[in-house]
């Protein structure tokens, strides 16, 4: 629907709506947060596994035949709890964004609302100081009369009369000046913040219903804050991030199985049941994390972030 056709009572929703779609800030804080929920999936998977594949050009002679190939594929698994906590750690991070997401569009919200309410005063302002001169000039018309139809004005009025209403026309007029200047700057402005052309037509409504000031709880505005509850979220991805580098610093193991392919060998020594036979054999590999300084590093810098988080929190 066309904004021009919306009812005027519905404009300033639809003027939010609007915004909202259109404004490059709040669609790249959308975008982060899209991005940051994709990531949140494979942070909680394993590794892709290790294939291995080795040929010989020229079969390689062992007791039990002439080695040919062999395939191994490995799997490495982190400690207990790792991928665990990297996934809570995107899942914290992706909330961080959606609260910033909500933040900005609730900040942009507010600024055309703001800016709306501008505008109905400004013009409101108009309509009234034009009052305000028609009724100087109706009031200098009933003085000129008066003046005119008395004693060469020494009775009912005077000519100073005329001057100070004459002045005061002035002086309105100046203001309606001024006002028209502001009222057409506040429609260009609104226009940019709705990212359309400064000179688009907007829908006012001729008046608005005033609405009683609702009581809030303090509790419930820190509870639902967009702002203070990402720096939460925060809070969370670095408690997340810190168990995460303290998990990865401790053994990783790997689960394997090798294939050989092998030939026969033209060895009468060689046992009958095991010449050319193909050989499976499975693998067991564990890493040794004897290189701590890295892990320390990241568990401090997690928990550093933490405390700036809880301080920013605070304040």
């Amino acid at each position: 629907m066309a904004v021009a056709s919306v009812q005027a009572q519905d404009s300033l929703k639809t003027y939010i709506l609007a915004a909202l779609r259109e404004n490059p800030e709040v669609k790249a804080r959308m975008a982060s947060y899209e991005a940051a929920m994709q990531a949140v999936c494979p942070a909680g998977t394993l590794n892709d596994p290790e294939l291995s594949i080795n040929f010989y050009p020229k079969p390689m002679t062992q007791v039990n035949g002439k080695q040919v190939l062999s395939v191994s594929l490995m799997q490495m698994f982190p400690w207990f709890g790792a991928m665990k906590a990297a996934k809570h750690e995107k899942a914290w991070q992706a909330e961080s964004l959606w609260q910033r997401y909500r933040e900005g569009g609730i900040q942009l919200a507010y600024e055309v609302e703001q800016q709306w309410y501008q505008m109905l005063v400004t013009r409101e302002k108009l309509r009234v100081t034009r009052q305000h001169l028609k009724l100087f000039k109706d009031m200098e018309e009933l003085s000129l009369y008066k003046y005119k139809n008395s004693n060469n004005g020494m009775k009912g009025t005077r000519m100073s009369d005329q001057y100070r209403l004459q002045v005061e026309q002035l002086k309105l007029e100046e203001q309606i000046e001024s006002l028209e200047s502001q009222w057409r700057l506040q429609q260009e402005q609104f226009n940019l913040l709705l990212h359309r052309a400064p000179t688009s037509p907007l829908v006012l409504p001729d008046s608005i219903a005033l609405s009683d000031m609702p009581v809030v709880e303090w509790g419930a505005i820190e509870r639902a804050h967009p702002g203070l509850l990402s720096l939460k979220a925060q809070g969370e991805q670095y408690v997340a991030q810190e168990d995460k580098a303290r998990r990865m610093g401790l053994p990783m193991v790997g689960l394997g199985v090798q294939y050989m392919l092998n030939q026969k060998r033209d060895d009468p020594n060689v046992m009958p049941d095991m010449n050319g036979m193909d050989m499976w054999m499975g693998m067991i590999k564990v890493t040794l994390p004897i290189y701590r300084h890295k892990i320390k590093a990241q568990r401090k810098a997690a928990t550093l972030m933490k405390e700036t988080a809880d301080e920013t929190y605070l304040r």
